[in-house]
């Protein structure tokens, strides 16, 4: 678990600059090949809500854990919540998730230029601290490596790889076939702010997001945990 004290010298705005001489924006390119899809489900099946909007309440997604089990993402209302939308195969989703100390998931090399989601955690929230009980950092994964829902097995496996399992209110599931669907790969790499009340606060979710991930969502976090 990293402390305060181990913050890196990057800077947003030079975090900024890495992200685009990096080519974050392509980082998944080669997660479009939709051909290789086999579970598309109709949008009949889709949560309702689904996509997400900013300001309005967040979908009760239904989640599967490392042992089977069904679990809905309204069990951690009442808690700021950092969503992280996962593609086991995606560059930069390895690297926000410490492939560049643990290495890439199944040989997926992480994305050049990229800290952990922790080091930009303590960067830009001014104090906050991901062992904070209020917090829920919820990851989860959207598709595997061969583009489709992530089994309970590959949950442990992501979960045993990046030592999540070590790390105080970290948490990973899949989102099972209903969505792993060829359109939430616009989701990829995604991080999305969910305040106590369920509400989507912030949205830094896609190759093009709405809100930037360092400047707009991160700092947010300890208004949301000052209740402002």
């Amino acid at each position: 678990m990293r402390s305060a004290s181990s913050k890196t010298s990057v800077k947003p705005p030079l975090v900024a600059r890495l992200l685009r001489a990096a080519g974050l924006l392509g980082a998944c390119a080669a997660l479009s090949a939709w051909s290789i899809f086999s579970n598309d489900p109709s949008p009949a099946s889709m949560p309702e809500g689904w996509p997400p909007q900013i300001g309005q309440a967040y979908p009760d997604i239904e989640m599967i854990d490392a042992a089977g089990a069904r679990r809905k993402l309204s069990e951690f209302k009442g808690k700021v919540i950092v969503l992280k939308l996962i593609g086991m195969s995606c560059p930069a989703c390895n690297a926000f998730s410490g492939a560049k100390e643990k290495g890439g998931y199944h040989g997926v090399k992480p994305q050049p230029g990229l800290e952990s989601f922790d080091a930009y955690f303590y960067q830009t929230t001014k104090g906050a601290s991901l062992s904070d009980g209020r917090i829920a950092v919820v990851n989860l994964l959207l598709y595997n490596t061969d583009m489709k829902a992530p089994s309970p097995e590959e949950v442990k496996q992501w979960t045993e790889h990046f030592k999540l399992n070590e790390k105080s209110n970290h948490y990973v599931f899949s989102g099972g076939a209903v969505l792993a669907t060829k359109e939430n790969m616009e989701l990829i790499p995604g991080f999305q702010l969910i305040d106590p009340s369920f509400v989507l606060h912030k949205d830094s979710s896609g190759h093009h997001p709405k809100q930037d991930l360092y400047r707009d969502l991160f700092p947010a976090i300890p208004a949301l945990l000052k209740g402002k």
